[in-house]
């Protein structure tokens, strides 16, 4: 399965449906979800795989996911975003090298 607007819908109603809404009452002030990648590798493997390579594209179907849900609430969450932490491995930042260009990493620091 590949990350998709759908893939996303499926897994934030899943795993981050209370932090929405907490994210939702707290709108504006708060703007970020935070989405543990263990969570992710959870519900599917293949999409925390494309999330690692291909960041810029997962994110963006994960943030118009976030954006377009459907909330209880008269709130509109238009200027939120997804955010990824506890990622596999950490890198040293003077391990970073071409190869890493355009894709996810966590460095320590």
């Amino acid at each position: 399965m590949e990350s998709s607007k759908e893939v996303w819908d499926e897994f934030l109603k899943r795993y981050y449906w209370e932090e929405i809404l907490e994210l939702a009452n707290q709108y504006p002030d708060t703007k970020s979800l935070w989405i543990e990648f263990g969570n992710l590798e959870r519900f599917d493997m293949e999409v925390a795989r494309e999330l690692l390579e291909f960041p810029d594209g997962v994110i963006n179907h994960a943030t118009e996911s976030l954006r377009g849900l459907d909330l209880p609430a008269d709130v509109e969450i238009a200027e939120a975003h997804v955010r990824i932490e506890h990622l596999p491995e950490l890198t040293l930042i003077r391990d970073i090298r071409s190869t890493n260009i355009n894709k996810l990493i966590a460095v320590t620091g």
